[in-house]
């Protein structure tokens, strides 16, 4: 390969320095404790709100979401009050994949979140991860690599959780889900003189939804043989690591990083449920449920057998006809809420995005009666201290470049509270005081033989300037990130330009496609 500055990034979904610094004192992840030890270290800052989403964009593209345009998992238009999931066609500014591809340099993404449908670049490949419908030539950029690199692993997947796995059963797939991913990256590490490798694990997000208080270096109680079964998933991340760095040569500059962290779970808050007591959130007439349907619920076998036959014959009627994207979007929120007489909806996880319809001349005062409603009843000085503050999000998201997605008020949740977006059912908040969920800070670690020894904390939107500028690439000017010069033991030339992207298009999934993402967000406890 050729001589000059390259860039590996590990991205491990969720890590965070409690689990990590227990790992390497135990000797679960020897290898990453020694890049910690003789590089430089410390907490990387997401992005508000702190979840998969909108921080792995932000980690893209260094912007904050103010200027990506995306918030949370789905997109609330307030002009049209249309709802659809997020894509790669969603992010208003110019990815690192983007700009490097421009710049001639060769870029490879595996695994990323929110980069499907990928860019067609000329030097690179894209082979997404979490939200892409389903992998295949059509999903993979360019179409080749997934018939080379993937199709041949029959354990390659873009995540893995299922509910119904025992313990044990979902610790042995999380493996093999991160072996196919070992194996997909060193194939095309080998096969391709890059520039930028880069390689996110999704596994380790879902392993601490589940083995949270598992894993918890405060809980003295827990079960020892489960979690030394659950210390294997771990053991197995850092041999991926080192097999990565050592694959990658000794002069490519490494970097770890994280999209949050994670903290024991206290308790998820439904705002639309309390938006829906309160009259600011109308839910859509249900249909009837038919003899059909009663004979269905009444016979459990029956009911799954129709649920397997009825995609079947909607194929067949078909004529077998399947588009990647076609203008029908259909989302499971949009079968139940009625937003044309709704006046207020809030999205997200690890933060209330909340979008308020009426005409501007109310807006101010309808804000205000939600906050005000909101802060009483579940403020710090509540009997239930589940919100932390309440924002107008033009006060959080300074420089918004597209005003359309943009949220009118930002919800602050207390440390370990979380939301859950379905607007059913009649209970607010809800305790989980045993489950992991997202906090703010996760990890960075930078390694190489010009990286210094020492402590650093910075901002996830830092990484993508930093990596351009140290591979030779102008960053565009309205990135929010700075480059993390210090770091480093040589001077790094930074050059900033003006930079414009080409509109990507509009995200359009299918009925199908659309399901398929959304039965990943809920397997992952998203939805």
């Amino acid at each position: 390969m050729a001589n000059r500055n390259r860039f590996l990034i590990i991205g491990l979904d969720g890590f965070t320095w409690k689990l990590a610094e227990s790992f390497f004192i135990n000797g679960t992840m020897p290898f990453m404790a020694k890049l910690v030890k003789k590089g430089c270290h410390g907490n990387l800052h997401s992005v508000m709100p702190y979840e998969t989403s909108p921080a792995w964009v932000s980690f893209q593209t260094g912007c904050n979401p103010g200027k990506t345009g995306v918030f949370a998992f789905h997109t609330l238009n307030k002009q049209n009050m249309e709802i659809c999931l997020n894509s790669y066609l969603n992010i208003k500014v110019p990815t690192i994949w983007e700009l490097a591809d421009k710049a001639g340099k060769k870029v490879v993404s595996i695994n990323m979140p929110v980069t499907s449908p990928p860019p067609d670049l000329e030097n690179g490949i894209i082979i997404p991860g979490l939200l892409c419908p389903g992998l295949s030539p059509q999903t993979v950029s360019p179409p080749d690599a997934y018939n080379k690199y993937i199709k041949p692993i029959p354990d390659y997947t873009v995540v893995h959780k299922s509910t119904e796995d025992t313990d044990a059963e979902f610790i042995e797939s999380s493996i093999k889900t991160l072996q196919g991913r070992r194996e997909a990256s060193l194939n095309i590490m080998a096969d391709v003189d890059w520039d930028i490798f880069s390689v996110q694990i999704q596994s380790t997000d879902a392993f601490q939804h589940r083995f949270w208080n598992l894993l918890n270096p405060d809980n003295t109680s827990a079960d020892t043989d489960l979690k030394t079964k659950a210390l294997e998933f771990y053991r197995y991340c850092d041999n991926v690591i080192r097999d990565l760095v050592e694959a990658a040569g000794e002069n490519t500059m490494t970097m770890i990083v994280s999209d949050h962290g994670f903290c024991s779970g206290r308790s998820s808050v439904s705002i639309n449920v309390w938006l829906r007591q309160n009259g600011y959130l109308n839910l859509l007439p249900q249909k009837p449920i038919t003899a059909w349907g009663k004979i269905k619920n009444c016979c459990p076998p029956l009911k799954s057998l129709a649920g397997l036959l009825g995609p079947l014959v909607k194929r067949s009627s078909e004529g077998g006809k399947k588009e990647l994207f076609i203008k029908t979007i259909i989302s499971h929120l949009r079968r139940i809420v009625d937003f044309n007489s709704t006046t207020a909806f809030c999205l997200g996880g690890m933060g209330g995005m909340l979008y308020i319809n009426v005409p501007d001349s109310d807006k101010q005062k309808i804000a205000k009666e939600i906050t005000d409603g909101l802060m009483k009843e579940f403020g710090p000085d509540s009997n239930v201290p589940v919100i932390e503050k309440i924002l107008p999000a033009v006060k959080v998201y300074t420089n918004c470049a597209d005003c359309k997605t943009m949220p009118d008020l930002v919800v602050y949740f207390a440390d370990g509270a979380e939301h859950r977006i379905t607007p059913t059912g009649e209970k607010i908040v809800f305790d989980k005081p045993l489950d992991g969920t997202h906090a703010k800070d996760g990890i960075f670690v930078a390694s190489g033989k010009e990286v210094k020894q020492m402590l650093l904390d910075c901002d996830i939107i830092d990484i993508a300037p930093t990596v351009l500028s140290w591979i030779g690439t102008p960053v565009p000017n309205h990135m929010d990130g700075r480059v993390l010069k210090d770091i480093f033991t040589v001077e790094v030339n930074e050059v900033r330009q003006d930079m414009t992207g080409v509109p990507k298009g509009k995200t359009e999934y299918s009925d199908a496609e659309q399901s398929s993402v959304e039965k990943q967000l809920k397997d992952l406890g998203y939805l």
